[in-house]
């Protein structure tokens, strides 16, 4: 039997719904309540706003594709598995349409911030020999805004992506003495 979502999670669910069909800026925090079922106040106990949600959203939709089977996945696997996830079950279309919103907190930041962490993980997992620098991680910082952008531009313009192409960039434009930690396969 499977598991009931959890209060957050039910609510993440009914913010994925309504992005599908809707731009971020219009869904309002009683939306998003009135879809899940559950109440204005029990929104806020979890949630500051749906800032906060849509970061969480993120997260919980990222964070598994790292992993395939338990074992951890490299950075090309990964980008694979968010061209799966992403393109066949409407989480792109979701997610394109809250990259229209611009603030603070908004959906890059998330991007670029949590693909910092995931980067930087991902170098510890490969035995990284040099130190986790925050100048290492502006360099990281750098090409996940690449990321971003360029999701942004092709999404908001065509309303597909080509995931593939990710991949390349990573690997034609990250320095070559962190792309051999990088891409290859975790331990």
């Amino acid at each position: 039997m499977k598991a009931l979502p959890s209060t957050k999670e039910r609510f993440a669910l009914a913010l994925r719904e309504l992005l599908e069909s809707n731009s971020f800026e219009s869904i309002s925090v009683g939306d998003i309540v009135g879809l899940s079922g559950l109440s204005s106040r029990t929104f806020y106990n979890h949630f500051r706003d749906k800032l906060e949600l849509l970061a969480y959203l993120y997260r919980i939709t990222v964070e598994p594709l790292w992993y395939t089977d338990g074992k951890r996945n490299s950075l090309e696997t990964f980008f694979t598995c968010c061209k799966d996830n992403f393109l066949y079950n409407g989480t792109l279309k979701g997610f394109g349409n809250a990259l229209s919103y611009y603030g603070q907190n908004d959906l890059r930041s998330e991007i670029e911030n949590k693909g910092v962490e995931d980067l930087v993980r991902l170098l510890k997992w490969n035995h990284f020999p040099g130190a986790i620098t925050p100048e290492l991680r502006e360099v990281l910082r750098f090409f996940m805004c690449g990321i971003t952008r360029y999701f942004e531009k092709y999404y908001l313009d065509s309303k597909t992506i080509q995931v593939d192409w990710l991949y390349t960039f990573w690997i034609n434009c990250v320095p070559a003495y962190l792309a051999e930690y990088l891409v290859k396969e975790p331990e």
